[in-house]
């Protein structure tokens, strides 16, 4: 274990969290707003950017993931994706990612109209 510090935010329950994991915690809020609070503590302590992943597409997870891009954005938080090497080997795995744009850009524009 590394201890990298990271926000695991659906697991708020506080007995899930012990002192073998003490880099992380979980969060119970409104879904939407889980990455809102890291996100500008991030922008504050001066980090520069942010990744974002989703590993599979329902309704929880896309929001999730299209709010976090929102709160990066009004933080300052640059959003970095995958590249586009990444997207010619694995894009025909997923339903979203392929090169556009001159970039591998993974969802729908329809999630962030």
């Amino acid at each position: 274990v590394y201890g990298i510090p990271n926000l695991h935010c659906s697991g708020g329950n506080p007995l899930s969290w012990t002192l073998a994991t003490p880099h992380a915690f979980g969060l119970h809020l409104p879904f939407q707003f889980y990455s809102r609070a890291p996100l500008n503590q991030a922008s504050l302590l001066n980090f520069s950017s942010v990744v974002i992943l989703r590993d599979y597409d329902w309704s929880f997870v896309r929001t999730s993931a299209v709010s976090a891009a929102e709160w990066s954005r009004m933080a300052t938080l640059r959003l970095v994706g995958p590249t586009e090497r990444w997207c010619f080997r694995w894009s025909n795995k997923t339903r979203t990612c392929g090169v556009r744009s001159g970039g591998c850009r993974c969802g729908l524009q329809s999630e962030f109209d």
